[in-house]
């Protein structure tokens, strides 16, 4: 499965603010991460840009429920989405 295909099914997983679980390896360590999830979150927006294109990176930012903060989902170790394997 290529990036816009990944990207795609997580865009669909959450459409409609609905709540998704993705499975991913951290970039920095290569640790296995779960993460309970949202898109198009604003409530908790400081303000200003980004300071990074998070597309030029193959990132995709959602909004973690559990640390309720913003993070990245890095779209190519993406291997699992609400439980259906990415392949």
């Amino acid at each position: 499965m290529n990036l816009q295909e990944r990207y795609n099914l997580l865009m669909k997983a959450g459409e409609n603010g609905k709540f998704f679980t993705a499975k991913f390896l951290k970039r920095s360590n290569g640790a296995e991460r779960t993460m309970n999830c949202r898109l198009n979150v604003t409530k908790h927006l400081r303000g200003g840009p980004a300071a990074y294109n998070a597309a030029e990176h193959n990132l995709l930012t959602v909004y973690d429920v559990k640390a309720q903060g913003y993070r990245c989902i890095p779209l190519e170790s993406l291997f699992e989405v609400n439980g259906n394997p990415v392949h």
